[in-house]
């Protein structure tokens, strides 16, 4: 009998026994895996009230070689494992630092190995015993010859006072099944018996899925996500970061609530063990390279969560086109945008079936309405949709929480109301090409009632950072809300402000931004429009210079929190502005630049192809192509009534808005599209 010590700090030996019951028999499993054999076996014992009093981790390996133990138990972090990366089976093993053995003892209080190894011909067994309290000390047995000529290794815990009622229960090996699926999946040839019954996950899986994902920089796939679905509920839904082996190295929640179907998500990565080792995993949101990672998974999986939906609801689809009550037709064009948005009423038409049993009782008639309004509910205002279907299908807290995760978690609404969006920008755009160039709505297009009154809706065409601070206010207001923007009260009082040549002045737009470096900063966009058929020249330049004089000479702007910049705006230049916009040493357009301010005088066209050009990645992503026919309809259907007739002043437009918000309505449009008609008179739009 010899006593040994192991090299290194009670402190640091007892932090590698510390985790729960279900981990040390994981890692046992672990240990008896790396030993090599074709089985591997987990026994209890009970005592007289049922409670487990031992526990046996039984391999058929290689066992431990007497000239191996020093390196086997006598030391943490250069474990013999570190040279031999695979079985002699040639599986990869799961362990390098020589840290399972310890966990045996969070189980009880003495742990014992019994090992038979091969040497020379000659079969030859010891046993290590090691005892809670000590474990910088184990005990060795004088090496006999086996009496069975048999090679493996058997640890025996007894004294068991952690897991002596959990881990013979279901759900410690449905833990296990998890955990060890995809090594298991990789190695059919393994048997792996547990409390009698053989650990196999092969029974309990219903699908896997499998999907690359980028990680970094690269431009090629260096991780993937591996999904296994259940035919078990497991205790909660798991995201395991493994190794490219399998290995998990960490767990976490998925943080996708989902009913119907149960799966266990892996991560597959290179840099997962040493993420493990370096104890990156437990900084947590500190960890902006691990954390991505992650994000970047749970992304991939929530787009699965929402294949899988669809998939499910696809019966349900099925038996609405026979009865023809389903409201998509098979001939619409399908675009991404189209075919998320249809994906998505797919899941949600899925749940109105399964929670509203009107819905399923229903005439076809009734059946064919509800699915109609919730179309409607998805086109129109996708964000409010868990509203809606609570008001109209009356649902319990359960379903109106289901359903509500279903819309947090999975993001479809907001993803497809921002597609949306840059659709209904890009046709916008394509529309204001057509009335500010198309020859007869530049004749009769006006400043102030229609084109003024469009960009008051759209101001995000010069800039999708800037807010629409005054609309066609004199200039005392631009003041005024230069005072409230900085928040400052000491600018000055109110007080009307005129220009350099005494007249007031009033600027058609102010946008205003503040830059993302310094929150201080303010940048105010002061824009002056003119009708599309009015050539710019030296009068409507001295106009906006006039403008950015009369600021630029207050005393009561700041001069270095804040900056202007004065647009001149239309359509086509005379020789004269093409000379201003032109001058050397300034950039293009800009016809003035000292200190805080700056005069410009630019084209709509230039406008609006840097308008364009912000949105071009998405348009061919989403591939959206929009006609002069269809941007001058989406202006039509939207603002009708600035399209037709004279259009409306400021005080009708933000009347009619008022009025429509508080009945809980947007104007909507009537009437057709009509292109503008020529006359021998005046060139006229018909309504």
């Amino acid at each position: 009998m010899r006593r040994h010590t192991v090299k290194l700090s009670d402190d640091h030996l007892s932090r590698q026994a510390a985790c729960s019951a279900e981990r040390a028999v994981e890692e046992l499993i672990w240990n008896a895996l790396d030993a090599g054999g074709d089985r591997v076996q987990v026994s209890f014992e009970a005592n007289a009230l049922g409670a487990t009093s031992a526990v046996e981790v039984q391999d058929w390996g290689t066992g431990i070689a007497e000239s191996d133990l020093g390196r086997a138990f006598g030391m943490v972090g250069n474990s013999l494992k570190n040279q031999r990366r695979v079985t002699a089976d040639g599986r990869a093993m799961h362990g390098s630092e020589g840290r399972g053995r310890f966990r045996a003892l969070v189980l009880g209080e003495q742990a014992e190995w019994t090992t038979t190894y091969k040497h020379d011909g000659e079969f030859r067994t010891y046993s290590i015993t090691m005892r809670r309290g000590r474990q910088d000390q184990y005990v060795v047995s004088d090496v006999k010859t086996a009496k069975r000529g048999k090679t493996g290794t058997r640890v025996r815990i007894t004294n068991i006072d952690k897991g002596e009622l959990s881990l013979v229960g279901d759900a410690t090996r449905e833990s296990l099944t998890e955990r060890l699926a995809l090594y298991l999946k990789n190695y059919p040839g393994l048997s792996l018996v547990y409390d009698n019954r053989e650990l196999d996950p092969k029974p309990l899986i219903k699908d896997t899925r499998s999907f690359p994902l980028i990680i970094g920089t690269s431009a090629e796939p260096n991780a993937s996500v591996e999904v296994i679905e259940w035919t078990f509920k497991p205790e909660t839904r798991k995201l395991l970061v493994c190794d490219t082996r399998g290995f998990a190295w960490h767990e976490l929640l998925v943080g996708i609530q989902t009913r119907g179907f149960e799966f266990t998500a892996f991560l597959k990565c290179e840099q997962a063990k040493e993420w493990a080792d370096e104890g990156r995993f437990t900084a947590g949101e500190l960890d902006q390279e691990v954390t991505a990672v992650i994000e970047a998974a749970r992304a991939r999986l929530r787009e699965y969560v929402r294949s899988r939906l669809a998939e499910e609801a696809q019966g349900l689809v099925q038996q609405w086109k026979a009865e023809q009550i389903y409201p998509y037709r098979d001939d619409e064009p399908i675009t991404p945008v189209k075919q998320a948005e249809r994906q998505v009423f797919d899941i949600l038409a899925a749940k109105v079936h399964q929670f509203h049993s009107p819905f399923r009782q229903g005439e076809i008639e009734a059946r064919q309405l509800t699915l109609g309004l919730v179309r409607q509910a998805l086109e129109s205002n996708p964000t409010s949709l868990k509203e809606i279907l609570e008001k109209t299908l009356r649902l319990s807290k359960e379903q109106q929480d289901e359903l509500a995760d279903l819309l947090r978690r999975t993001e479809f609404p907001s993803l497809i109301e921002a597609a949306k969006t840059v659709e209904h920008r890009l046709r916008a755009i394509t529309g204001f090409k057509h009335i500010l160039f198309d020859e007869d709505w530049k004749a009769t297009l006006r400043e102030r009632t229609q084109l003024h009154r469009l960009l008051v809706r759209h101001v995000w065409i010069f800039g999708d950072e800037y807010l629409l601070d005054t609309d066609d206010e004199a200039l005392k207001a631009v003041l005024h809300k230069h005072r409230q923007v900085l928040k400052r009260d000491e600018l000055a009082p109110e007080s009307d402000v005129q220009l350099i040549n005494g007249k007031d002045g009033i600027p058609d737009l102010m946008l205003s931004r503040r830059f993302k470096r310094d929150r201080r900063q303010v940048e105010h966009l002061i824009l002056e429009l003119k009708r599309p058929s009015l050539k710019l020249g030296s009068d409507e330049i001295t106009q906006i210079k006039n403008y950015a004089y009369t600021v630029s000479d207050d005393e009561r702007f700041s001069k270095t929190d804040v900056s202007w910049r004065f647009v001149l705006l239309g359509n086509s230049l005379d020789k004269f502005a093409q000379k201003e916009i032109n001058s050397d040493g300034r950039p293009f357009g800009c016809i003035h630049a000292q200190g805080n301010l700056s005069v410009w005088v630019q084209e709509w066209g230039h406008v609006l192809h840097e308008a364009e050009q912000r949105y071009e990645f998405f348009r061919e992503k989403l591939n959206v192509e929009a006609s002069h026919a269809e941007g001058l309809a989406y202006l039509k259907q939207h603002y009708d009534d600035l399209m037709s007739g004279k259009g409306l002043t400021k005080k009708q437009d933000v009347a009619k808005h008022r009025e429509a918000t508080t009945a809980g309505t947007t104007p909507k449009a009537n009437g057709k599209v009509a292109s503008p008609k020529r006359t021998s008179k005046k060139p006229q739009r018909t309504p």
